[in-house]
């Protein structure tokens, strides 16, 4: 954050820029011991809304970073802010007897669930293309992991390469409905763990086999999650038969965060085109693992007036990363082209700027 020139802004947020100095890793620290309040329960309403600003901020500052877990965990983290986590074991709690409840009203927990199910369901949905039935880019990324213990031996055969394909298209398109039903939770989860276990020693992933195996915890019944249950189980007290009082307004949010996150995702079907080459309503939608783009770029710059071609060197402009992105985005390709437009004008040259 500190050393490009350039940052590839979200359309809307153009006018955010990284904080001068070292201020971006002052902010990671911050966000760092926001994050552990969060988990202890200590002043969770302010923490969870510092790292939901926060964390939103460094996400949109650049396109070339954007990753689907970083998108859910700005989602997931918004939703926090929202829900009454702090009311039971906590530090909040303690410091706060008045707040402490056994109970919480089941739309705040519906929630989290409901979002768990947009991430896999739309996952399974961009899979239903015809080069993920052909076995593609499966077929590629499992040719160069031989070497993975014990079944990577096989990884260059059709049968194993049908297995993970139609593999990860089932269990995106029916993770959510049997979590939900008590009969088919256990296995359902056991299937999951065992499925992002997997992705995370096969590709390079980050924190999303991880964040996914834990917050899947969601499903299970609360009683498992209470310890009077487990102290005395026929003594355990059932949720209360008074249903919690829910403002309307309350209702009417959710019902718009709901339909928000079912229709934008499907955005792409609006515009003309292959979605994985225009890249136009690919972000946002949960295309998760579906391609593997590499570019060479060739940039002509010429004087408008001369006709004279210029050379404009991306290095110390940008970083390795965002040069890799931006030649497979075409809408980043765009912004960089301006921006070298708007460079050489401050130089007295007026110039057009094309990409192949």
């Amino acid at each position: 954050w500190i050393t490009p020139e350039f940052n590839f802004t979200f359309e809307l947020f153009g006018f955010l820029k990284p904080l001068p100095g070292e201020g971006m890793i002052y902010l990671f620290v911050a966000l760092g011991i926001a994050g552990l309040f969060i988990a202890l329960g200590f002043m969770y309403r302010l923490s969870s809304l510092f790292f939901f600003l926060g964390f939103s901020y460094v996400f949109l500052l650049d396109k070339s970073y954007y990753l689907n877990h970083f998108y859910m965990v700005v989602l997931v983290s918004g939703i926090l802010v929202c829900l009454p986590a702090n009311r039971k074991y906590s530090i909040d709690a303690l410091l706060f007897p008045n707040i402490k409840s056994d109970w919480v009203p089941n739309w705040t927990v519906w929630l989290l669930r409901f979002q768990i199910g947009v991430v896999y369901f739309f996952g399974g949905i961009a899979k239903l293309n015809p080069d993920w039935f052909q076995g593609e880019p499966m077929r590629k990324w499992l040719a160069v992991r031989t070497d993975f213990p014990l079944i990577g031996q096989w990884f260059t055969e059709e049968w194993m390469i049908k297995i993970f394909t139609f593999g990860g298209l089932s269990l995106d398109l029916l993770a959510w409905p049997l979590l939900v039903f008590k009969r088919t939770r256990v296995f359902a989860f056991v299937i999951i763990v065992s499925f992002h276990l997997t992705n995370a020693q096969l590709f390079s992933i980050g924190i999303f086999p991880w964040m996914m195996i834990f917050i899947t915890a969601i499903f299970f019944d609360e009683k498992y999650f209470n310890l009077s249950y487990w102290k005395n189980k026929t003594a355990y007290i059932n949720p209360p038969n008074t249903p919690f009082k829910v403002p309307t307004w309350t209702y009417a949010l959710l019902g718009t965060y709901v339909l928000f996150q079912v229709l934008f995702p499907l955005r792409h079907h609006l515009y003309t085109g292959n979605v994985n080459w225009t890249e136009e309503g690919h972000r946002f939608a949960w295309h998760m693992k579906l391609r593997t783009k590499s570019s060479k770029l060739d940039l002509d710059i010429k004087n408008k007036d001369t006709g004279k071609d210029y050379k404009f060197s991306y290095k110390g402009r940008l970083n390795k990363r965002q040069y890799r992105k931006m030649k497979t985005h075409p809408d980043m390709l765009r912004q960089y082209a301006h921006f070298i437009a708007d460079e050489m004008a401050k130089k007295g040259r007026d110039v057009t700027v094309k990409a192949k």
